[in-house]
């Protein structure tokens, strides 16, 4: 087992991030929902474009790695690519909401 490999056995580890990030994005579209008189949406678009940021370079590392090792880690970048893109999804979910919240307020 060369070194490389051992130390992708604690990836998963590393990796949990992308499981966590769609769950903080989903936390703040139910704060928005919860929140009574006008919202203030720049602390969430601050923490959503820092959360993409983040998953864009695990998937640009996942993505280096995948082309290093050709073994088995390509899953991972299938996991941050879909974290990347559920979250996305949910930035963009979570401006029509304040958009339309802000309009009904």
């Amino acid at each position: 087992m060369n070194t490389l490999t051992q130390l992708m056995q604690y990836f998963g580890y590393a990796s949990a991030f992308a499981f966590v990030a769609p769950a903080i994005v989903l936390c703040s579209i139910a704060r928005l929902g919860l929140t009574k008189g006008a919202p203030n949406i720049v602390p969430d678009i601050i923490t959503h474009g820092l959360l993409l940021i983040a998953l864009g370079a695990g998937l640009f590392f996942q993505v280096t790695l995948a082309r290093l090792t050709g073994s088995a880690y390509p899953i991972w970048l299938y996991v941050h690519g879909a974290s990347l893109i559920i979250s996305a999804v949910l930035s963009v979910v979570h401006l029509v909401m304040y958009r339309r919240l802000s309009q009904l307020r």
